[in-house]
């Protein structure tokens, strides 16, 4: 009697189920990665502009000219 290699729709079922929680958290860590960038260049961009603000500021006040 030849032994069924066929796997059963359930174990195929279960495996994709798996598959998907593990690129479900790739991708939560992708999206927490993402949004640490962002916060580190928003810093970055707040910083440049507020030295502009000063810069502008002094200027228009003669403090550099």
């Amino acid at each position: 009697m030849p032994v069924n290699t066929t796997p059963r729709p359930i174990d195929v079922l279960s495996q994709q189920l798996k598959d998907l929680q593990n690129e479900i958290k790739i991708l939560k860590c992708d999206i927490i990665t993402l949004k640490e960038q962002v916060r580190q260049k928003d810093e970055k961009f707040e910083i440049i502009s507020k030295r502009q603000t000063q810069t502008e500021v002094a200027t228009q006040k003669g403090w550099f000219w």
